[in-house]
């Protein structure tokens, strides 16, 4: 099956069809500090 992306709008209904694509580019393009950063706050939610 071939996937074009022809324009901004086709790569978020690809992305929403496939999560898993969403979650590798999310980890291309966040630095690590920032997919850290929400285990970070609960942590600091959770001493206060």
């Amino acid at each position: 099956m071939a996937f074009t992306v022809r324009d901004f709008e086709s790569l978020i209904r690809l992305l929403d069809r496939h999560p898993e694509w969403l979650e590798a580019l999310r980890q291309r393009i966040l630095t690590r500090e920032l997919m850290e950063m929400p285990a970070a706050l609960l942590a600091l939610r959770v001493e206060t």
